[in-house]
């Protein structure tokens, strides 16, 4: 639901039988539920807990709750997308790199190493390998070592 739910008198109602003994063992008279809701989407809720059998929310504390909950969703949003452009960023400079490494050498050979060895570690593949069309080089296979580090050891 896109609404905020405040149900009392949890441990008495039907809907919440699943839950009874929790919110019993925990004293919880009172709950709420609001929704973080972004761009129509519900993503998520936050809960609200009450064992005081007095408390109630008003129409000033509903309003309150939509707004904590639409900055809230917000501030998911916003961080979701620094986790992405950071994510693309290390692809960028991944790609930076090991392209750097393959550029440092015009023998074919070297560069399907350099950009195999390269992928091994960056992945932390078990294995790597690169493959040609026939006639395009006489380098038919090269693989990256099955061991844990590419340096020094010949494919």
């Amino acid at each position: 639901s896109k609404e905020i739910l405040v149900v009392n008198y949890v441990q008495d109602n039907p809907r919440l039988i699943t839950k009874r003994d929790h919110y019993r063992a925990r004293g919880v008279n009172t709950i709420a539920i609001v929704p973080l809701i972004l761009r129509g989407e519900v993503i998520g809720t936050i809960g609200l807990d009450s064992t005081d059998p007095d408390w109630k929310l008003g129409s000033d504390d509903l309003q309150l709750l939509n707004q904590i909950s639409l900055q809230t969703a917000t501030a998911v949003d916003i961080s979701r997308s620094f986790e992405r452009t950071a994510q693309k960023a290390e692809q960028e400079r991944r790609l930076t790199e090991i392209t750097s490494s393959m550029r440092q050498t015009l023998d074919v050979e070297t560069v399907l190493q350099t950009a195999v060895n390269e992928l091994y570690r960056s992945f932390n593949l078990d294995t790597a390998s690169c493959y040609l069309i026939p006639n395009q080089t006489m380098v038919d296979e090269l693989a990256a070592p099955e061991a844990a580090s590419p340096e020094g050891k010949e494919a």
